[in-house]
């Protein structure tokens, strides 16, 4: 059993921990077999607490995935705002249907170009 109380995540957060734990220790092969990104977002957003945010960073960062795209991140947002209005996630996702399939390297330009406004 793992003692998570007292590394501050809320109660919700260690719910989705035992969930995605429960999960992977029924399914340790997901990533070496998963078929595409949309089927492995399918599987895993049906986890409680998992959403496409997640699964797209996991895709990007542990998978090495080119395509993976975590549209709702709050620095892909904020890269793309023009004068004080944020984007929509659905436009932010109709504009990242051109930069396919390098999705990943078109995110971590947006979060490099937030170092260069500042």
């Amino acid at each position: 059993n793992i003692e998570v109380n007292h590394i501050g995540l809320t109660q919700s957060r260690k719910d989705t921990l035992f969930t995605w734990l429960n999960f992977f220790e029924q399914n340790k092969d997901i990533f070496e077999t998963y078929q595409s990104l949309e089927q492995l977002e399918k599987q895993l957003c049906a986890l409680k607490g998992i959403g496409p945010w997640t699964v797209n960073y996991i895709a990007m960062r542990g998978l090495s995935d080119p395509d993976a795209f975590p549209s709702a991140d709050l620095g892909i947002i904020k890269a793309l705002t023009d004068d004080q209005k944020k984007p929509t996630n659905k436009t932010i996702l109709a504009l990242a249907e051109s930069w396919r399939p390098w999705r990943a390297y078109a995110a971590i330009y947006l979060w490099h170009s937030l170092a260069q406004k500042d």
